[in-house]
């Protein structure tokens, strides 16, 4: 894919977005660090830490309406999704009562000493369902700009946000207000993208297949399960040890952030071939060979200003952290690739979507009978992806799992 075609079709634009909102992210949680005390911050990372798994189905169904979006849509434009927007907005509005009635039980599970924080973060469900389901009709007819301009809106007013809140009141509310305002300015602009463009009436209905997505659910909850499973699995094994690990994992997770970016913006491509034949194999070659360029350079860059990045973001306290920055961002790289090949089997429906499921109880089960300490569970963690990527990469530039693991029809 040259620079001028990606150009034209508008990728730019996204790439671009993906890596301020990723650069807002990091400055977010750096204010939030410098702003509280360290009982604080554990509250608001306890609670985003809600926010992150909350998103994963969220992100998988909006992966399943790209899918879906790319076959249905005629002549580049997309099915109609009134009723499915209706059904997505009462979803977001039904999980957010749901959680407001739970917040008693929460805020005495995390310890608050107040509902409130909860109740803001109960706001954050409607307009993050309603966006899964918005956002994934545009990146299904490639509109990039109108995504990309709603990422930057919402990254900016996050972290805006939270620096004036931090100024008036250091408190947990304002970061997880932000993040709630983050995705209301984010669904805003999607929305009025919508009503601008006055789509014509007389089009069918967005259908959203069960087989499918169900499958394109379990298939990136396995994914997003491995790229949490050893911080969960450094708390359980060694919980001294585990902040500084937790805040390694968080570096190097730059560099597998930064790459998801053409991960998102290939997807649609690999449907509309169904990740089969010569193109889609010469796609993902040169989707691999981006993710992978991008990663590794991040990961140099994190190695030689490791030190930085520990103290700007976590301070001195966070010292030993250093030693597993290289580590964790190679992991961060790998996974990166991981999550390409992971779209790309989902879009060819290929059983080997489901390699990454496998990797995290590969995870799990060395981990709870070695009980390694911080840096052989990141060589753990990258010796298991590398496996995960390898086993991934053969059938699918080879072409072996175009017939033999395809799932059927959706």
């Amino acid at each position: 894919m040259g620079m001028t075609r990606l150009r034209r079709a508008g990728d730019l634009w996204y790439i671009t977005a993906a890596t301020v909102v990723n650069v807002a992210n990091f400055a977010f949680f750096g204010l939030v660090g410098h702003l509280l005390h360290p009982s604080a911050y554990g509250a608001v990372a306890a609670l985003l830490n809600v926010v992150s798994i909350a998103a994963i189905p969220l992100n998988a169904v909006q992966a399943a309406i790209v899918r879906e979006v790319v076959l249905q849509a005629r002549g580049g434009v997309p099915p109609t999704v009134r009723r499915a927007g209706a059904l997505f907005i009462g979803s977001g509005l039904c999980a957010t009562v749901l959680v407001a009635a739970m917040s008693p039980l929460a805020e005495r599970f995390f310890g608050l000493g107040t509902v409130l924080p909860v109740i803001l973060l109960a706001l954050w469900l409607a307009p993050s369902v309603s966006s899964s389901l918005f956002d994934g009709v545009l990146i299904g007819t490639l509109r990039w700009r109108p995504i990309a301009v709603s990422l930057i809106a919402g990254a900016v007013v996050r972290v805006a946000f939270t620096a004036l809140a931090g100024l008036v009141d250091p408190s947990i509310d304002g970061p997880v207000l932000a993040t709630v305002l983050n995705a209301l300015v984010t669904l805003g602009v999607v929305l009025w993208v919508f009503w601008r463009n006055n789509w014509p009436s007389g089009r069918p209905e967005l259908v959203l297949p069960m087989r499918a997505t169900i499958s394109t659910i379990l298939a990136l909850t396995g994914y997003s399960t491995l790229v949490a499973v050893d911080t969960l699995m450094a708390r359980h094994i060694f919980p001294v040890q585990s902040g500084n690990y937790a805040a390694a994992v968080t570096i190097g997770r730059i560099a597998l952030f930064m790459p998801m970016a053409v991960t998102v913006v290939v997807f649609p491509r690999f449907v509309s071939d169904e990740g089969r034949g010569a193109r889609a194999r010469r796609l993902l070659g040169i989707g691999l060979a981006g993710v992978l360029s991008l990663g590794f350079v991040t990961t140099a860059v994190l190695v030689v200003a490791r030190h930085i990045f520990v103290d700007v973001l976590f301070g001195s306290r966070y010292g030993g952290t250093t030693a597993l920055v290289g580590l964790l961002s190679v992991e961060g790289t790998v996974l990166g690739a991981v999550a390409l090949l992971t779209y790309f089997h989902l879009a060819r429906r290929s059983l080997f979507s489901a390699a990454p499921g496998v990797a995290t109880v590969a995870v799990v089960a060395v981990s709870l009978l070695v009980r390694p300490g911080p840096a052989p569970l990141a060589r753990l963690m990258v010796g298991v992806s590398t496996a995960a990527l390898v086993v991934m990469t053969i059938p699918a530039l080879t072409g072996h799992s175009e017939h033999k693991l395809r799932a059927g029809p959706a």
